[in-house]
């Protein structure tokens, strides 16, 4: 009885658990289109299918910003990182505060690159 419950249960798992191309094009939403006219566009050629599968599948955690408020703050991490004579330490602790005094919200401003990548 056991051995059945347990069959079971893994074949209700192995079932409901989807493939992270499947998670990516879901997260997708609207954008999901796109994607999978990626996925039609090299279907005759393996090794860029899969590549472009690897891709996909790894957009959801990466993200792209909205507007140019992240570029204000790029030339400001870019002269601290500059500063060879400054602790590492300090350096973090700075674009930490710079991110959360004089740009917060920054991660509102950001969208995940799977909902906005386009076939082209």
């Amino acid at each position: 009885m056991k051995t059945i419950f347990l069959i079971i249960i893994s074949l209700s798992l192995f079932c409901c658990t989807s493939s992270p191309l499947d998670y990516a094009l879901d997260f997708a939403g609207t954008n999901r289109t796109e994607l999978e006219s990626v996925l039609e566009h090299y279907k005759d050629d393996p090794e860029k299918l899969a590549a472009a599968k690897f891709l996909i599948e790894n957009m959801p955690a990466h993200i792209s910003h909205r507007d140019s408020t992240i570029y204000k703050y790029y030339d400001i991490a870019d002269n601290l990182l500059l500063q060879k004579d400054l602790p590492h330490t300090i350096v973090r602790d700075s674009l930490l505060n710079v991110r959360k005094n004089i740009y917060p919200g920054l991660e509102r401003n950001s969208i995940s690159d799977v909902k906005i990548m386009k076939a082209d």
